[in-house]
């Protein structure tokens, strides 16, 4: 099983793989989604869409400081002009190889992005780098952030008006300055949502093809339909719907919560038949002796520490 945080901070992944999971996640396959069925009541899945919007809001990740509800001033003062947000991940996320674009970097993704709106439309464009590189492990450094402020003095003067490279000011101050929200499969997408735009990702991200995103590939048609204004930016009430059952199913029924609640879940997960290996399935053929195992790794899951003393060195593991 592998585990991994979830952009909230306060869940986790728990996922039966082999390898790493930030943008393959289970989520992604609508077969699975299946699974995660919503009560027929709607009083009750009423009660789990406030439970996700409670957990929303609970959140601490990478991208929010203490101050996250800062009014910022508008960017580009009072012009008028159309306002596009592209969202930069930090450079060694793994979930940036797992996307289907051509670049190994993801700074030469944006510069073409970039490039290319502020040469062929008047938009305005917010580039907002991911504050954590800072502390990231093998870069402990603003490396995107400072090579965009580079990139950006090199531009012609007309250009360099039109565009922000932003680090450090919250996300969530910036959506009510922003037509559209643009980036490959950055978290930071889904907040885009919850706020009410309609997000363009480009990363084939696991939150994708779910209702409430453009799922688009960075081609000169996308640039196009970004200058023209042909794409909505807005979600409209069945969008907004179709997020709200996303967070359901993620937040209260997939991800699992880091309070005393999320162990009994774990242990329920652990015990599911679905959780048995094909091999599993061929040695333990026996009713009995499938039971007794689903039963033992149950145990571990809810008291490891009883485990512990039992498999100390000098005694026999408790297997049946």
């Amino acid at each position: 099983f592998t585990q991994e945080t979830f952009f909230t901070g306060n869940d986790f992944y728990f996922e039966e793989r082999s390898t790493p999971l930030p943008n393959q996640s289970q989520l992604r396959d609508p077969i699975y989604r299946q699974r995660l069925v919503l009560p027929e009541d709607p009083d009750l899945t009423d009660r789990l869409r406030a439970e996700a919007q409670v957990r929303f809001r609970m959140k601490r990740n990478k991208n929010v400081r203490a101050d996250a509800m800062a009014v910022l001033p508008p960017p580009f003062g009072h012009n008028s002009s159309a306002t596009v947000l592209v969202l930069g991940q930090v450079l060694n996320d793994f979930s940036v190889i797992e996307t289907p674009l051509e670049e190994m970097s993801t700074i030469a993704i944006y510069q073409r992005l970039i490039g290319g709106l502020l040469e062929n439309s008047g938009h305005s464009v917010i580039f907002k780098a991911h504050p954590w590189e800072r502390r990231r492990p093998n870069l402990m450094a603003p490396v995107t952030f400072d090579r965009m402020r580079a990139w950006r003095e090199r531009l012609p003067g007309p250009w360099r008006k039109r565009l922000k490279i932003m680090e450090r000011e919250p996300l969530g101050s910036l959506f009510p300055y922003v037509d559209w929200a643009v980036g490959l499969n950055s978290q930071g997408l889904i907040e885009a949502a919850q706020a009410g735009l309609k997000p363009i990702q480009l990363g084939a991200a696991f939150f994708g093809e779910q209702g409430f995103t453009h799922d688009r590939v960075l081609d000169d048609g996308l640039i196009a339909d970004l200058a023209a204004g042909s794409l909505a930016g807005r979600l409209n009430l069945i969008e907004y719907r179709a997020l709200e059952e996303f967070l359901v199913r993620t937040l209260v029924l997939h991800l699992i919560s880091d309070r005393p609640e999320g162990v009994a879940k774990i242990a329920k997960r652990l015990a599911e038949p679905n959780h048995i290996p094909d091999l599993g399935e061929v040695l333990f053929t026996q009713r009995e002796p499938r039971r007794k195992l689903l039963d033992w790794t149950a145990a571990i899951a809810a008291n490891p520490f009883a485990f512990l003393r039992l498999a100390r060195p000098g005694r026999r593991s408790p297997r049946p």
